[in-house]
């Protein structure tokens, strides 16, 4: 997720050796000394850590089935090989060296004297790892093409040539991974919110976005090829405006009013056709220009718990919807200036009753659960012993269970917790994404999201709903059309006997809902801005939206 300004709307149902490497001056941290493992055939390693060697022949797998594809799409071929380290999760990566900010890259952009070498790290998802994968490769191969294949040209080459962000790493992006929904829905609100008027001056996120729509534009204005002979013609020349300006006869100032325009028609029908949100916007004053990571509404719907990130800063904040009134339950970790921030944590869920708030944190290797009562005070902090790393849970009706999306052996697997017997009931056990689980209201069955191809149980990039009743394991599909390129998430069962969930089926990720035990969906909103999260309290008719609109 992105740097969000968040509005809320409230409705009404219906040890690596060189680890050091991309290490800046004074940043080396105390670790823990760890083994590493190694993957090598041709020009391809992979180094991995003790349990991850599934990972790494996954990653390994990837590479070669995809590094063609890219020196084809460049019209060249790596000549130094390539090398990838993989992390069994973030906390690892983070844990390590690799993720400081890269000592070239400076404020006027971007110049390289590294190897052949990237970094990834299994987040929960093997969609993502793909995408990284991807990613590392169009860095390392894009690297070598504009800067060199040894030091003595990087160092010739860097002298002479500083690539802005929006160019190189937009580039990387242009190349890893295809035009999606979330990408269209932060181009649309960055474009018409005017934020492009500031491009000199935009946070990095927001470059790489803007530089993968650029080369998007590019292609699709002039032609295949168009890329390819871009940046060839930029290491030759050594010289970003030259190389546009030979290409399409503009400046680069010109092409980018050009970029502006030709977006701002595409998405100029959107806005008439879809809507805003008709509820309340509730958010706090203090909280709106944080990054939300998570929210949950209390079950009779008066209530929200909101978790902020600021590159690692968070607080957890109980807000009273009508009274306006907050409490910070929690603050903790560090902001990081020049690492990449995790924003896995903290988990949220309330207790059935809502009489108590939940909190799950993660700390020397251990999952902390939390207690929170609604007046803010802490009731108890319990270590979740022997439980894998957690994406998500909820708790089922009586509050003695947890359903969790946990990440084991490099695959997220759904697995039930007994808070009273401190056991593990494990529900799925494969290689599929099983994310964002629910128990239903009669606790007899778990609604989660999946990239499984029902009933083949292949894999697919596109992710549906499904139902799994907890005593015999029997598991039904309730919605997904992976065939039409959409996704469906975030299932919740509502009172009703209807299930609600979120989907881009129509470009724009809406709610939807259908009944149990129906096929026939119904849309519950139209808004020309997607849901970034969703929730519904369970003993009202309240729902809540994030929604990212008008840079905020």
């Amino acid at each position: 997720m992105r740097f969000l300004l968040p509005l809320f709307f409230i409705c009404s149902i219906v040890k690596l050796e060189g680890q050091g490497i991309y290490t800046e001056f004074g940043q080396n941290r105390v670790q823990q000394k760890k083994i590493a493992y190694s993957l090598k055939q041709d020009n391809i390693e992979i180094i991995y850590y003790e349990g991850g060697e599934e990972l790494a022949k996954l990653v390994f797998s990837y590479t070669a089935q995809q590094l063609p594809e890219f020196e084809n799409r460049l019209n060249f071929n790596l000549s130094n090989g390539i090398k990838i380290v993989v992390f069994n999760h973030f906390i690892d990566y983070q844990n390590s060296n690799i993720n400081l900010t890269n000592p070239q890259q400076y404020a006027g952009g971007y110049s390289t004297l590294t190897d052949n070498t990237s970094s990834i790290y299994f987040s929960g998802s093997r969609i993502d790892l793909y995408r990284q994968t991807r990613r590392a490769i169009a860095e390392i191969l894009v690297t070598e093409f504009i800067f060199g294949g040894d030091i003595r040209d990087r160092v010739q080459t860097s002298a002479l040539l500083t690539l802005p962000n929006w160019y190189f790493k937009g580039l990387i992006s242009y190349l890893a991974e295809s035009w999606n929904v979330e990408n269209d829905n932060y181009l649309k609100d960055f474009l018409l919110s005017g934020k492009a008027n500031a491009f000199t001056s935009l946070q990095e996120e927001d470059e790489v976005l803007a530089g993968h729509s650029i080369w998007r534009y590019l292609e699709e204005k002039y032609g295949v090829g168009s890329v390819s002979n871009v940046v060839f013609i930029t290491r030759i020349g050594r010289s970003v405006e030259s190389a546009f300006n030979y290409h399409t006869g503009l400046t680069v100032g010109g092409m980018l009013t050009d970029w502006e325009q030709y977006y701002k028609e595409k998405y100029s029908a959107d806005e008439n056709t879809f809507k805003l949100p008709k509820g309340q916007e509730n958010v706090p004053d203090k909280l709106i220009r944080k990054r939300i990571t998570q929210f949950k509404l209390s079950p009779d719907g008066k209530k929200i718990a909101i978790v902020t990130n600021t590159k690692g800063r968070y607080q957890v904040t109980l807000y009273h919807i009508k009274t306006k009134k907050s409490i910070v339950l929690l603050k903790g970790g560090h902001q990081l200036l020049n690492q990449e921030a995790s924003y896995d944590y903290p988990l949220l869920a309330w207790e059935s009753g809502g009489k108590k708030i939940s909190i799950i944190t993660f700390k020397d290797n251990i999952s902390l659960l939390s207690e929170y009562n609604i007046e803010g005070k802490k009731i108890k902090t319990t270590p979740l012993v022997n439980v894998p790393i957690i994406k998500d849970f909820n708790y089922n009706a009586d509050g003695d269970l947890m359903v969790m999306s946990v990440i084991r052996k490099g695959q997220s697997d759904i697995i039930i917790y007994n808070l009273k017997s401190k056991t593990i009931t494990d529900i799925t056990n494969d290689p599929f994404d099983d994310l964002t689980p629910r128990f239903s209201i009669d606790g007899k069955s778990i609604l989660f999201s999946s990239n499984r191809l029902w009933p083949s149980n292949s894999l697919t990039n596109y992710f549906s709903i499904f139902d799994i009743t907890i005593e015999t394991g029997e598991m039904n599909l309730i919605a997904g059309y992976p065939q039409y390129f959409s996704n469906y998430s975030q299932p919740i069962e509502l009172q009703n006997g209807y299930i609600s969930f979120l989907s881009d089926a129509n470009g724009i990720v809406n709610n939807y809902a259908l009944k149990k035990g129906d096929t026939r969906i119904i849309q519950l909103t139209n808004y020309k801005r997607s849901i970034l999260y969703n929730d519904v309290a369970a003993n009202s008719q309240n729902i809540a939206d994030l929604l990212y609109y008008n840079n905020r």
